[in-house]
């Protein structure tokens, strides 16, 4: 899932790559990018917990909010 939804994502990021105007290429980011951003998210998300700690390559939400320092 991750490795369609990345390209997914990519084709949405080429597609805009040439719009000049501001006002279409923003509404093209809302419309097809961020909802292939979320596509990838929640792959992203399945996987995690599908794979073991030590295997897992980055940082868990637990580990992002108790390795805060105040």
């Amino acid at each position: 899932d991750m490795a369609s939804c990345i390209s997914a994502l990519g084709q949405r990021l080429e597609a805009i790559h040439g719009i000049e105007d501001v006002k279409t290429e923003a509404f093209a980011v809302k419309d097809t990018v961020i909802p292939a951003m979320s596509s990838l998210r929640a792959a992203c998300d399945k996987a995690e917990k599908l794979t073991a700690k030590e295997y897992w390559p980055m940082p868990d939400y637990s580990d992002l909010l108790y390795s805060v320092k105040m």
